[in-house]
């Protein structure tokens, strides 16, 4: 295999494996090459440093907003953002995927044909919750059909609260407070209380994980539930892209770092986020509007691969 042709196999893993880390990256190269590679390298030391630099220019795209410091604007595409711009032909500004109509049912179809991803909660919520929930045997244990729910989201939205014995007296305390009847989460899930994910995961406690599932878990129900689409989802994507968004799109704010909208509480992200919605609305003239879930969708898909930590 000659050097070029390494080049170009590396550039098609590191697309096809957005987010891995280096280790996980080279580990396919291993599997996926012939093992002869390394002889268009001149040691071992140059076929190691030349993985690392394709890694480290795949992966230099970032969301990290700083006022003080003047990095207001995404200065760097990610390829396999510029390869979706390309392939769909999204409307763009200064590197901003506009939200528009457009884009909106672009990506929506996008991701319902997306082989990475399938929607697991709706098929599991269907089968194993609506369906029954009328039903004495189901009914009856219904916090333990909840609490399986639960878990596919959190594992489906890699927010991994379970997945960590310390972090698992939030998972507990969310669900109490969900099937206690006197709470009448459902009543006011459906009512769209915007408090609700910040009672879920007592605001500050557990981190930023705890808290963007809280609110995954509202966006789900709600619209599994009832069909609303009430609920933005608090994902880490979402919060850095934020600022350069109300930038793009003339918002009054006072974030300097992403790390002031990792402390807000889920109202203010909520109030932020509908006055995002409201000026992209009015400036694209968008028929039909776009909606909470577009809007996540948008920012979500199209950022994912790019560093936001």
């Amino acid at each position: 295999m000659s050097k070029e042709d390494f080049v170009c196999c590396v550039e098609t893993i590191l697309m096809e494996n957005v987010g891995d880390s280096l280790t996980q990256i080279k580990k396919i190269i291993k599997e996926e090459t012939n093992i002869k590679w390394k002889e268009s390298f001149e040691s071992e030391i140059t076929y190691e440093e030349k993985v690392r630099e394709l890694f480290e220019d795949f992966n230099a795209a970032e969301l990290k907003y700083n006022k003080s410091k003047k990095r207001t604007l995404i200065t760097k595409v990610s390829p396999v953002l510029q390869k979706l711009i390309d392939d769909y032909n999204l409307d763009v500004h200064n590197n901003i995927i506009l939200l528009t109509r457009d884009n909106a049912d672009k990506i929506e179809d996008i991701i319902k044909n997306d082989q990475n991803y399938f929607d697991f909660f709706k098929i599991i919520y269907q089968k194993y919750y609506n369906d029954f929930k009328n039903k004495e045997d189901i009914w009856a244990n219904r916090d333990k059909s909840l609490f399986a729910l639960l878990r596919i989201l959190d594992v489906d939205n890699s927010t991994n609260v379970w997945r960590y014995k310390y972090k698992r007296d939030n998972f507990n305390r969310m669900l109490d407070y969900m099937v206690d009847p006197k709470n009448e989460f459902f009543v006011n899930l459906q009512n769209g209380d915007v408090n609700l994910p910040d009672i879920l995961s007592d605001n500050k406690v557990g981190g930023t994980a705890v808290k963007s599932f809280s609110s995954k878990v509202c966006h789900y129900i709600s619209i599994e539930a009832f069909g609303l689409d009430n609920y933005y989802k608090n994902d880490k994507f979402i919060r850095a892209a934020l600022p350069f968004y109300l930038d793009e799109y003339a918002v009054t704010h006072n974030i300097e770092t992403k790390g002031n909208v990792d402390n807000w509480s889920y109202e203010k992200l909520h109030e932020t986020l509908n006055s995002l919605l409201e000026a992209a609305n009015k400036k694209h003239n968008n028929k039909p509007e776009i909606k909470k879930g577009e809007l996540d969708h948008i920012i979500w898909y199209c950022y994912k691969s790019f560093k936001a930590d």
